[in-house]
């Protein structure tokens, strides 16, 4: 434990949160489980690649909201997305419903979103607060 090493020689006292041991929580099931567990297969500390990778996703976050238009608009055209990439389609939404108050969204939610640009796919799914995103007339909308 670096922390406990430099606390020592800082001469400062240690205190342990007991939350840090519960596997109640993700981030100590990530930091007592997961990480050891890729160290081992893979023989080398995967530290450094995932701080690598955060900050390329960062990057490109920062990149995707400067290209998608802003999404505070009410509706959406199915046939405009359509015309996108994947990528592009899942972006897009997932800015749209947080810009119009859908939040505690996950990967599930966006693409039950996404497939009803498909006209053969159901036209209302149900989101998370009670809400609805419906299809009409080629639109996507909120309820």
């Amino acid at each position: 434990m670096e922390l406990k090493a430099i606390a020592r020689s800082l001469k400062l006292s240690w205190r342990e949160d007991a939350s840090n041991l519960s596997p109640a929580h993700l981030r100590n099931r990530v930091r007592r489980g997961l990480i050891p567990y890729l160290k081992k297969l893979s023989g080398r500390d995967p530290v450094p690649v995932l701080l690598r990778l955060e900050g390329i996703l960062r990057e490109e976050n920062l990149h995707w909201e400067e290209q998608l238009p802003d999404d505070s608009a009410k509706e959406l055209r199915c046939a405009e997305l359509r015309g996108k990439s994947v990528a592009w389609q899942r972006r897009q939404l997932r800015q749209w419903l947080r810009a119009n108050g859908v939040s505690d969204l996950d990967f599930s939610d966006i693409e039950a979103v996404r497939a009803m640009l498909d006209r053969e796919k159901p036209a209302k799914i149900n989101l998370s607060q009670g809400r609805f995103a419906r299809r009409r007339s080629g639109l996507l909308f909120l309820e």
